[in-house]
């Protein structure tokens, strides 16, 4: 893993890397995605990069994700008006807009990676109950095609598909694959400063823990997954403290971190559990899976208020608003030199919602006047593709990009050659409304790629001739590094000092005596901790790596004396625990 935070790269990891202006997902394991294309099942392994990067992508088309992409994309404009034109007089603005968005994405980073690692290792379908995440929505139905499991059972109920799937996903979090990325993160550094992962992971796991003694609902990890995204990602009171230009741009940086650490807090006190009974939630969380209106709340069309003042909510969301007019006003300032298209910035807002999963080439064989035939090289894609926006002049060389869409739960393919995309195809009968939608698109990935790379060099360009580092390495080592630390290093260990002490420096490591074998062992037992097993289910499970789970239990318990915080045990009931 990689603690990496430039601009095109917020979320990097051996997965792939998500893009939190464009929310543009690549995958390193992309090759398998060309099997949905054909409407083939994929196998089991691809669970742990889809829903990990689908929950980044999730997070960063919420109202905090679009804020921080609006704010970035009124930098760019006027930087590049700079480039264009030379005039100087928006540049201060511009640096001031950046702190506060350099600040922000800090303070986030732990908590994105937190979560995303969190659907990584804990989240599974569920045994009951109505809500489902949109990245778990999309993981069973695209990936593991649950609509044909659910229609091949008696009344098309859902159940024997999830206990089949949940038995599949808990054989692959025990595979030697998955305990061995597991053990990866268990040894990592617990300070942001050297990595946000393993800091951010355990602030979910020991929160969720928390939780529920509150609501009982949220034992389900994929529900606590769509509750805390709710309450940190979706809360308009940091989109105020965020675009607010009333106030200094590393001050805004600030607030946004301490608002942040507040809405952290109210997870864990849950003073609210006896005002607000848990059907409330379910109704805002149910909510956030219908298709929203506009690119600002495809995820979330209802806005919510649960911890903020119903001002900092309404002020939050006229801010937005207002960067949204700004951003998407066609730029002014192309020209022959530099043809940087005018509807860049709105093109690429109205196409966050789409997640892309990987490209493949194609052929072009006509059977008749404007259709044709498609075919990659094991077989035909699409026997009969009409031509409704191009003739077939010319045509041979064909890519194909598949994306989905996490939030109305569609797969697309779109056929492009060099000269752009050219037209789509999706295996769902789409309403009239969302086909139009697509039609207005241009959803050329490889031109919102490079312009988008465009613009993160360009910020680089004009920031380099500045003191702008200086500033904000200075805000760093004043106490806002300390701060960071401080906003996540409590929930990390639920208060406990005696095991943020033992772990602070170098994770596990040092409590497990740097013995590999014990650290696989405690990652297997974390993993069946999660997936609620006995010791004898976790062996069952994972035969073939020779795991003494009884043995492992009593070697923990005489190097971690936390019994309140477990590493790896055995409760009352004859489950293993644990918290990490």
């Amino acid at each position: 893993m990689k603690d990496e935070s430039a601009f095109g790269d917020y979320s990097t990891d051996e997965f792939g890397q998500t893009d939190l202006v464009s929310n543009h997902t690549v995958f390193k394991d992309q090759h398998y995605y060309r099997a949905l294309v054909r409407g083939h099942d994929l196998p089991v392994e691809t669970f742990s990069s889809f829903i990990h990067e689908a929950t980044h992508h999730w997070c960063f088309i919420s109202p905090v994700g679009t804020a921080l992409s609006l704010l970035y994309l009124s930098i760019a404009k006027k930087v590049l008006r700079w480039l264009v034109t030379g005039e100087e007089d928006q540049l201060k603005e511009a640096l001031d807009d950046r702190a506060a968005f350099d600040i922000a994405v800090r303070w986030l980073r732990p908590l994105s990676e937190g979560l995303a690692q969190f659907a990584e290792y804990d989240v599974l379908p569920p045994y009951s109950g109505p809500l489902l995440s949109p990245p778990l929505t999309a993981t069973l139905t695209h990936l593991f095609n649950l609509p044909r499991l659910v229609s091949e059972a008696p009344e098309n109920d859902r159940t024997p598909a999830f206990y089949r799937l949940r038995d599949d996903i808990n054989r692959w979090r025990l595979s030697r694959q998955t305990i061995e990325r597991k053990s990866e993160l268990l040894l990592q550094p617990i300070a942001v400063e050297r990595s946000a992962y393993l800091l951010g992971y355990l602030t979910v796991k020991q929160l969720w823990r928390s939780a529920q003694r509150f609501y009982k609902e949220l034992k389900d990890a994929d529900v606590f997954l769509m509750f805390i995204r709710k309450l940190v990602w979706a809360d308009y009171s940091l989109v105020a403290e965020l675009l607010d230009r009333r106030q200094p741009g590393l001050r805004r940086g600030l607030r946004f971190g301490q608002a942040l650490h507040r809405n952290l807090y109210a997870i864990r006190q849950m003073n609210f559990d006896e005002d607000v009974p848990w059907s409330q939630w379910e109704e805002l969380l149910g909510a956030s899976m219908v298709k929203g209106p506009s690119p600002l709340n495809a995820a979330d069309p209802r806005a919510f208020a649960g911890l903020d003042t119903v001002e900092l909510v309404a002020q939050g969301r006229q801010l937005q608003l207002e960067y949204f007019r700004e951003a998407a006003e066609p730029f002014q300032f192309a020209s022959e030199e530099f043809p940087f298209p005018q509807t860049y910035f709105l093109d690429l807002l109205s196409e966050r919602n789409l997640m892309w999963l990987g490209q493949m080439d194609a052929k072009w064989e006509s059977t008749g006047p404007k259709v044709g035939r498609i075919v990659a090289e094991d077989g035909v894609v699409y026997e009969r593709f009409n031509l409704t926006q191009s003739d077939d002049r010319d045509l041979n060389d064909l890519y194909l990009d598949i994306y989905v869409d996490l939030y109305s739960e569609y797969q697309l393919t779109t056929v492009g050659n060099e000269r752009g995309v050219f037209g789509f195809a999706t295996r769902e009968e789409l309403s009239d409304a969302v086909k139009s939608d697509l039609m207005k698109k241009r959803l050329d990935r490889s031109q919102t790629a490079k312009l988008t790379a465009l613009i993160h060099n360009a910020m680089q360009t004009y920031v380099r001739d500045t003191n702008y580092g200086e500033q904000l390495d200075k805000f760093w080592k004043d106490g806002g590094l300390e701060l960071l630390n401080d906003s996540y290093l409590g929930f990390a260990f639920n208060f406990n000092d005696q095991a943020r002490s033992a772990i602070n420096e170098n994770g596990l490591a040092d409590v497990l005596q740097n013995d590999g074998e014990l650290v696989r062992g405690v990652s297997a037992i974390t993993l069946a901790s999660s997936a609620e097993m006995s010791p004898e289910e976790m062996v069952l499970t994972c035969a073939d790596l020779s795991l003494d789970p009884q043995e492992i239990v009593r070697r923990v318990r005489e190097l971690w004396p936390e019994e309140s915080l477990p590493v790896a045990s055995i409760n009352p009931d004859g489950f293993l625990i644990s918290a990490f």
